[in-house]
């Protein structure tokens, strides 16, 4: 048996149903991909204002600054950057200081170094269930060890981006959907009323018996 094609109804309300509801999607990924780079620019400026604090405090600090000290200003580099961490050590690997209670050690040994920090060069990682971004690049110094290069580490931790963003991505499921089905019903009120002349003049055609041949429709 010969199925019966769908109503021009159904289908030009699936068709626009199906646009739009595209339109909607695509909409949606670009908002939350515009937001995600907005997230990493704030991580690529955080780092780079860290990676500058510490080659000002290299290029300044006196050749025969006390350990102590100088493990000090080291210390203060990440001072207002809540998230902020690093490590620092010497072109064979010795290390000279470390954010206390983080550890960058396999970070610093395993990423290759870039020439500069933006959104293209740094990397995201987990370490024990926490989200970082960071990156390795060296720098110079003529203060300590005389001209040295040095092998630096720079992360900051990334959970509240994830969980805000994971959060936004949940909010958005919930209005493409309810947004979805409001603009599929409006579509198919909108047709159906549309088409409301075409059903009328149809049911007068059924009436029309043979003898009615003659019958005018009214438009």
């Amino acid at each position: 048996m010969k199925r019966r094609p769908l109503s021009l109804v159904v289908r030009l309300t699936v068709s626009i149903g199906a646009v739009i509801t595209a339109v909607l999607l695509t909409f949606g990924w670009m908002m939350e991909r515009s937001i995600n780079n907005h997230f990493v620019q704030q991580d690529v400026d955080e780092l780079n204002s860290v990676v500058q604090a510490l080659q000002y405090l290299l290029a300044t600090v006196p050749a025969d600054i006390p350990a102590d000290e100088l493990h000090q200003r080291l210390a203060s580099v990440v001072t207002g950057h809540r998230n902020a961490q690093y490590r620092i050590s010497t072109d064979s690997g010795s290390l000279i200081y470390s954010t206390p209670g983080f550890n960058l050690d396999t970070f610093a040994r395993t990423a290759r170094p870039v020439e500069e920090i933006t959104i293209d060069t740094v990397e995201s990682w987990n370490d024990h269930q926490e989200a970082f971004r960071g990156a390795v690049l060296w720098i110079e110094s003529d203060r300590l060890e005389g001209k040295a290069r040095f092998r630096l580490a720079v992360a900051t931790g990334i959970d509240f981006h994830l969980h805000y963003l994971e959060g936004f991505r949940n909010h958005l499921r919930i209005v493409t959907l309810a947004a979805c089905l409001i603009v599929l019903l409006a579509t198919w009120f909108a047709v159906y009323q549309g088409h409301a002349p075409i059903r009328r003049i149809s049911r007068e055609m059924r009436r029309i018996r043979s003898d009615q041949m003659d019958f005018r429709l009214e438009p």
